[in-house]
């Protein structure tokens, strides 16, 4: 089962202020499918719903990086950072065979949306002291078993 991507071809035109014609859709269309593995790759989930559709509460972020990518990618195909054209130079960014791939930011915006700052959390707690029945038990700090420290009525 094929997940949907988290941008539509439209929405790639509307950043390249074009519109793509029969290959350039294909590829873009393909593109955002890879793209759309990076970003679930890098979050740890699939958001998608039961009913195999997007998940409608997933963090637009993951949108955002999944376009800019996919628009980065047909900019730029073979990734080049810097090309002169006396005495010939040429330099690659990210990856020397293009390709498709997430920048350092784009990765610290899709982890930031998913661990998030805010909302309900739970944080489990350890305690050195646990009280059983009559007795106070301690525990020694360093893991290891309680031992019995006080007894009272």
């Amino acid at each position: 089962m094929s997940l949907p991507a988290f941008a539509v071809i439209a929405a790639v035109e509307a950043r390249l202020a074009r519109t793509l014609n029969g290959p350039q859709r294909a590829r873009a269309a393909a593109l955002l499918d890879d793209i759309s593995a990076e970003v679930r790759q890098a979050t740890g989930r699939a958001w998608v719903a039961p009913d195999g559709t997007l998940d409608p509460h997933r963090p637009e972020v993951l949108d955002v990086v999944t376009l800019a990518a996919t628009v980065r990618e047909l900019r730029n195909p073979q990734g080049l950072s810097a090309e002169t054209v006396g005495e010939y130079t040429r330099r690659f960014g990210q990856t020397e065979s293009g390709g498709v791939y997430l920048t350092e930011a784009e990765r610290r915006m899709v982890a930031a949306s998913v661990t998030g700052t805010g909302g309900v959390v739970s944080v489990p707690t350890v305690r050195d002291v646990d009280v059983t029945d009559s007795r106070l038990w301690k525990g020694d700090g360093y893991g290891g078993d309680l031992i019995p420290w006080e007894t009272w009525p």
